[in-house]
């Protein structure tokens, strides 16, 4: 939609500012371990990344029972 490249938090706080005018709604950027960037009415900004240590697996499945399904 936005016809660039976002490799840095500064490119996306900008490239969200632009597609919220474009689109007229709230848009959220996600970057993976670099946090996300959500644009509204409210102004640009970022949320920075929650790290994890040691993810649960919740489903209550393990490789064996998920395997056969």
């Amino acid at each position: 939609m936005s016809n660039r490249s976002v490799t840095s938090v500064k490119d996306a706080l900008t490239c969200a500012a632009d597609l919220h005018q474009k689109v007229n709604g709230q848009v959220m950027i996600t970057l993976g371990e670099k946090g996300a960037e959500l644009s509204s009415e409210e102004g640009v900004q970022h949320y920075p990344a929650v790290f994890c240590p040691d993810v649960v697996n919740t489903t209550g499945t393990n490789a064996k029972s998920s395997a056969s399904v």
